[in-house]
């Protein structure tokens, strides 16, 4: 029960959590320096992905907000993290354009789906 009650906090949004639930992230949090600095960096992208999801930035903004994140993964040293921004450059133009044209592959990725289902 413990493990998905930590799992859980980890995944929701850190403003979402209640007080119970606080108590408890600050309890994980405090047995580790990296678990702490791995949370800061999931909160610091998730925040970044819904803001340029708000759509009250323009691409410019939206470019230096990432590149910020890009900075505070660097610096942290954490290599999982170092190797997803990694990914994250390399599809960089085109993670960008979905915030400004709104267009996703959902569609093709489902039928791709039922493809290899039928198959």
């Amino acid at each position: 029960k413990k493990c998905k009650r930590m799992k859980h906090i980890f995944y929701k949004r850190y403003e979402e959590l209640t007080d119970k639930q606080h108590w408890y992230l600050e309890r994980y949090l405090g047995l580790s320096e990296d678990l702490r600095t791995a949370y800061g960096l999931k909160e610091a992208f998730r925040s970044w992905s819904d803001e340029a999801k708000n759509g009250t930035k323009d691409l410019g903004e939206i470019k230096q907000d990432l590149y910020h994140f890009y900075n505070q993964v660097e610096k942290s040293g954490m290599d999982e993290f170092i190797q997803a921004i990694g990914t994250l450059k390399n599809w960089q133009p085109e993670v960008l354009n979905s915030f400004a044209f709104g267009y996703n592959n959902g569609f093709v990725e489902g039928m791709n789906i039922q493809t290899k289902v039928i198959k």
